[in-house]
């Protein structure tokens, strides 16, 4: 998919994706210093703020909780497209 190409280019396309989620329905993460490193050094991050902003993905992206992306939809008046299951969307 064309859309996704820049995800070859992120920092985090070779960092165990179990980093990038809450370690319970607490939705914090304990390694948020590693995840900010990570994002805040990468070339493609906004492409990864506006995919997140776009479509509604758990776990970190763009430097960005699930908690943070929510108030900024709310914000920017953005309803995400849920994704059904891999590669489908509604």
């Amino acid at each position: 998919m064309k859309e996704l190409k820049w995800m070859d280019k992120a920092n985090c396309s070779t960092t165990d994706t179990e980093y990038f989620f809450a370690v319970d329905d607490t939705k914090q993460y304990s390694n948020k210093s590693f995840l900010t490193r990570i994002c805040n050094n990468c070339e493609v991050i906004k492409e990864c703020q506006d995919y997140s902003l776009r479509y509604a993905v758990l776990g970190w992206w763009g430097n960005t909780s699930e908690k943070q992306r929510r108030e900024k939809r709310r914000q920017l008046n953005i309803t995400p497209i849920q994704i059904v299951s891999e590669g489908v969307y509604q």
